[in-house]
């Protein structure tokens, strides 16, 4: 097998390469689609650790990257890219958030989660060299989708991969466990064009099933976008050439342009023919009878599927898909989506949108009325969080770049699908969406139409050369010779390989292990709070060490930093009522207790006991009359609590020297 030390696989050379390349794409889509999507962290780990693996069974890499220091690349050689650029500075941009963390493990799940994705765009623009390859890589993916679809109708698929519970209860998830996850895949492999036409009709009564509205109207709105292209991008006219001598020009005897109806329908019969041809066409060209039959096998299948999906029959599994695409209006999700967008630029505004580490989960800091998300729903916010202004800078710029070139090629439309559903969605939550994103980009710029030839009948005859020359916009970066992808990819395999190995193995920061409560806790009370403070600076999320260490710190004396730790617990808990009961109850015992050894020191003890009913009836005044309905439990917290009034008033009782009830 030949190989370019210096630059990674040359033209040309032997495809074994190329083909364990799409043998790893091929497992990693399929792994990543069964583990519920690269949702947990568990799986993404467990999948990050492909490339350290693929790497083991290859060590002439390893030696090729260290020739590679020294050798020149050859000519035609694959060079870094700016969308190389754009994920490699993604995964820093994630670890520079660990420097003011909100959760520490989040920032090294962000950046491998961009490594991984790093890895399949180096590995799908490999297999975009070789039109084979690109086109078993559509195919698996069709036949993933189906798979997908078809695993929700099996009766022990609900142990595996349960169905998601109310709101979105009746309405297919699969494998996903997320119906909208569910259907931004179904709907990209929709939009492929290496799919056959056969499939996409069996695809499109489980697409239904998930009840997307969202995911149904971009959908409908980029076929209707690739047919209003075709309808204006139809075969010009035939013109003679003014500049030719001796030819009279004769456009004027020319036919006129028909009009918008006539194209209109020039179109549509088109369309209805092209169509007759795909379904009729048998495998490998031959047979159209077969084609028919495995046609009307395939409409028939399809038409059970959507009797079952709750579309034409009374009972059905997916009986809330249909009740739920009927609601057009402005539903609570779509109001709840407007306070994750506005929270999520609070959020970002309050730390100078600088990177974080698991920045969104800070949300109940800023949030002004309850509720819980794991994500923003807005890749973009998401970014601003995580990665910071620069990173949204340069995901912008990237996207302005490179927005031709994937427009030339019959993958927009999927690319297209896949990142505007998510930026009102939580998609690139499930890392196995963001893998199939960056694959497509991959295929998409491995095509270059500026450089193909067309022979007979229009078909492509691109040359070798022609056909994977980068473009314009690849950042040539050979000059620097530790940025050359034949050594960065057995590195960054390591780098890879390394993290995600222990944090898999440990459950989680080796760092946050050692802390009261868990095994090896220190029973020492200073130890405990050292140990506790270290674990908070590394998780601020887990109000659970929050009170531990809050109850340490009062009951060691320490009133200062105990108050400031129960004010945090309510920062992050302020529409918890049960919160506001435990942080009352710790300062009476706190007040009542110092109170024995000197009045004077537990007086601010009791004043803050005796506050806590009018700080509950200001935070609700703080809720918008229109946002009230968002929040369930609103009449439930305003509602006056005996146990907070009783303890509140027993406070001013001792402040004001009166006898005790």
């Amino acid at each position: 097998m030949k190989s370019d030390p210096a630059g990674g696989v040359i033209l040309g050379s032997s495809s074994q390469a190329r083909s364990s390349k799409e043998h790893a794409l091929v497992f990693l889509l399929w792994a990543a689609l069964l583990a519920h999507g690269l949702f947990f962290a568990r799986d993404l780990l467990a999948l990050a650790l492909l490339p350290g693996l693929c790497l083991l069974f290859r060590p002439g890499d390893l030696r090729a990257a260290v020739r590679s220091l020294w050798v020149k690349p050859a000519e035609g050689a694959l060079r870094l890219t700016a969308t190389d650029t754009l994920l490699l500075l993604m995964s820093g941009l994630s670890l520079t958030g660990l420097l003011h963390p909100v959760k520490a493990e989040e920032g090294w799940l962000e950046a491998i989660r961009f490594l991984l994705y790093w890895f399949v765009y180096r590995w799908g623009r490999e297999a975009a060299r070789n039109s084979k390859g690109e086109a078993r890589l559509l195919r698996a993916a069709g036949w993933a989708a189906l798979a997908l679809g078809i695993s929700a109708w099996l009766p022990w698929s609900a142990h595996v991969w349960p169905p998601p519970g109310p709101p979105e209860a009746g309405r297919l998830s699969s494998w996903f466990g997320y119906p909208n996850a569910a259907a931004a895949f179904l709907g990209a492999v929709l939009l492929l064009p290496g799919v056959d036409l056969r499939l996409k009709l069996v695809l499109i009564p489980f697409f239904l099933s998930t009840g997307s509205r969202a995911s149904l109207a971009l959908l409908a709105g980029i076929w209707g976008l690739q047919g209003l292209i075709t309808l204006m991008s139809g075969v010009k006219l035939p013109q003679a050439d003014p500049g030719r001598r001796g030819i009279p020009d004769r456009r004027e005897a020319l036919p006129k342009t028909p009009g918008l109806p006539v194209r209109l329908f020039l179109l549509a019969m088109s369309g209805v023919r092209r169509l007759a041809h795909l379904l009729a066409r048998g495998k490998r060209g031959g047979g159209s009878g077969r084609g028919y039959f495995v046609t009307a096998a395939l409409v028939s299948g399809s038409a059970i599927l959507c009797w079952q999906g709750g579309f034409m029959g009374p009972a059905a599994p997916f009986h809330g898909a249909w009740a739920h695409l009927g609601r057009w209006a402005m539903s609570d999700s779509v109001w709840e989506r407007i306070l994750y967008f506005r929270d999520g630029l609070r959020l970002a505004a309050s730390e100078k949108f600088l990177p974080q580490a698991g920045g969104w989960l800070a949300f109940p800091l800023v949030q002004q009325i309850p509720y819980w998300a794991s994500d923003p729903h807005c890749s973009l916010i998401r970014v601003l969080l995580n990665q910071g202004w620069p990173g949204l800078v340069a995901l912008t710029v990237w996207s302005a770049g490179r927005f031709r070139q994937i427009g030339r090629t019959g993958f927009w439309g999927a690319c297209a699908f896949l990142a505007l559903h998510s930026l009102f969605d939580a998609d690139f939550s499930f890392a196995a969406l963001g893998v199939m994103f960056w694959l497509l980009v991959a295929l998409a710029e491995g095509r270059d139409p500026a450089a193909e030839t067309y022979g007979q009948g229009g078909k492509r005859q691109g040359g070798e050369r022609g056909r994977h020359t980068l473009s314009n916009a690849g950042v040539s970066l050979a000059g620097i010779r530790i940025l050359r992808p034949a050594f960065l990819e057995p590195v960054l395999a390591l780098l890879l390989f390394a993290p995600a190995g222990v944090i898999l193995a440990a459950g989680g920061l080796p760092a946050a292990t050692g802390v009261m409560g868990r095994p090896g806790g220190s029973p020492d009370a200073a130890a405990c709070c050292r140990e506790l403070t270290r674990a908070l600076s590394l998780d601020r999320t887990n109000v659970g060490w929050r009170r531990e260490l809050a109850e340490t710190e009062l009951r060691q004396g320490e009133t200062a930093r105990g108050l400031y730790q129960v004010e945090r617990v309510l920062a992050w808990q302020k529409f918890d009522l049960g919160s506001w009961e435990w942080a009352q109850s710790l300062v009476w015992q706190a007040a009542e207790q110092q109170r024995r050894a000197g009045p004077a020191s537990s007086r601010g003890l009791y004043r803050w006991v005796e506050e806590v009913p009018a700080r509950m009836a200001a935070i609700a005044g703080k809720v918008p009359p229109a946002e009230r309905p968002l929040w369930r439990g609103y009449s439930l917290f305003v509602r006056a609590d005996p146990h907070i009034e009783l303890l509140a008033r027993c406070a001013g009782d001792v402040l004001h020297n009166r006898p005790l009830p």
